[in-house]
């Protein structure tokens, strides 16, 4: 069953009226940046008012509503990070120092190189910028910087490389 907002960004008065007549509350966008400064994400108040009301309250919609206000100070995208973490809703795990990947540097003028050498196409699957995908340089030995250790790689052959790198370790 398929639930339905009541408030996105055209049906606000049907939020407003929802809360000041049903709920009793007088002062709608104070009641929201209450919950917002208890610590509350705008998909967590959307949550809250489904569980206690029964009404399904779109995230975007109480976005919109807290942003109508100028004198209301957003979180950052910092500070919204900081409080998931301290809620348990994200994890942030460091890369431990043998998974971290260290490539030396490749200057441009063999980045440019390497491309014309591989004709501006992917070693493994053939495809490049002739039929809009794009390139990149990968190093074979992360250690090394030279001609014969790196290749040229598409976005999906060299994400996939790194990936089946990282499951054999």
């Amino acid at each position: 069953m398929e639930r339905e907002p009541i408030m996105n960004y055209n049906k606000q008065n049907t939020f407003f009226n929802f809360c000041h007549r049903d709920l009793g509350i007088e002062d709608v966008q104070g009641h929201l940046k209450e919950l917002y400064l208890s610590g509350m994400s705008s998909n967590h108040i959307a949550e809250h008012f489904y569980k206690k009301y029964g009404r399904v309250i779109s995230p975007r919609g109480i976005d919109h509503y807290l942003k109508e206000d100028d004198t209301f100070k957003r979180r950052t995208y910092s500070e919204a990070k900081k409080l998931a973490m301290k809620s348990g809703r994200m994890i942030y795990r460091k890369k431990p120092e043998h998974e971290k990947y260290k490539a030396k540097y490749v200057s441009v003028g063999k980045r440019i190189q390497v491309l014309q050498r591989d004709d501006f196409r992917c070693c493994l699957c053939g495809n490049g910028r002739h039929n809009g995908y794009s390139v990149e340089i990968h190093h074979k030995k992360p250690e090394s910087s030279e001609l014969v250790d790196l290749q040229t790689l598409c976005y999906q052959c060299h994400r996939g490389l790194h990936a089946l790198q990282r499951e054999a370790e």
